[in-house]
């Protein structure tokens, strides 16, 4: 089901504010209050992978992007070319296979994906990207926590916004 950007943006905002990085609840913002709140929000964060792809990012600029909502994402199609820096040789040896790295990169990691709780259902959605380099996978944008805990529980499926490039 396509989407529209402000509601991608919405939904980002609502998990930083879950977070404690952004103030307020966005839930009930207009659309136009949403731009104002990226607009911020990319000032202060602009390398932010999910900021950049919306297209919120002051410094690093990016094609439009179309997004829809997928009820179900299979997991093991999900990687990340970032992370922590720190993780970056890890990452590579599994190919920036998400599930992979969550599997055997423990050491890599430590203790930083181990949360005891899951994410609450409203916020359990991912933020990924469709590469046309690599169209068979998806890449992860916003949301690693949140996925590393629901894969540490057994999950396989996820729901999420996934932007195609113009």
């Amino acid at each position: 089901m396509d989407v529209q950007d402000a509601d991608v943006c919405r939904y980002f905002l609502r998990c930083e504010y879950a977070k404690g990085s952004f103030q307020s609840d966005p839930v009930a913002f207009s659309d136009d209050d949403v731009r104002r709140a990226m607009t911020e929000f990319g000032q202060q964060h602009s390398n932010n992978p999910a900021v950049v792809w919306l297209g919120f990012s002051p410094k690093n600029k990016r094609t439009n992007v179309n997004w829809m909502y997928l009820e179900q994402i299979k997991v093991p199609s999900i990687y990340s070319n970032g992370l922590n820096p720190d993780w970056k040789s890890a990452l590579q040896w599994v190919n920036g296979n998400f599930m992979r790295f969550m599997a055997e990169c423990k050491e890599t990691y430590k203790s930083e994906y181990d949360r005891p709780d899951q994410p609450l259902a409203d916020l359990s959605l991912i933020l990924d990207i469709i590469q046309k380099d690599r169209p068979d996978e998806i890449e992860l944008i916003d949301g690693s926590h949140r996925l590393a805990a629901m894969i540490l529980k057994g999950v396989t499926v996820v729901g999420g916004y996934v932007g195609t490039p113009q």
